[in-house]
């Protein structure tokens, strides 16, 4: 799976809070689905999700990290829609405001 689907899937988990959900609604196993987020912390270094006989909860780090992956897609949006210019942002590439 692309870097690009795990955020949106995780970004699905962080709203929904449940694995089931999202699953269904990412088209994605069950199995599947534990996979990305078990990689996804390992490659972070942080748990992101608390889970739990009552669900599944974002920790600290999991809030976090929504915040830079709802920051990712929304650039990824705006190159993809051609709003994406050199120079506008402070690390000298970013979207304009178009």
């Amino acid at each position: 799976m692309d870097e690009h689907r795990e955020l949106r899937v995780f970004l699905h988990l962080a709203q929904t809070l449940s694995f089931g959900r999202t699953s269904q609604d990412c088209h994605v196993s069950p199995a599947t689905l534990t996979r990305l987020v078990q990689r996804l912390e390992a490659r972070l270094g942080h748990r992101l999700f608390d889970r739990g006989p009552r669900g599944v909860a974002l920790t600290a780090e999991g809030r976090r990290f929504r915040e830079y992956a709802v920051a990712a897609l929304d650039l990824w949006h705006a190159y993809r829609q051609g709003r994406w210019i050199r120079g506008s942002c402070r690390g000298g590439w970013g979207c304009s405001r178009r």
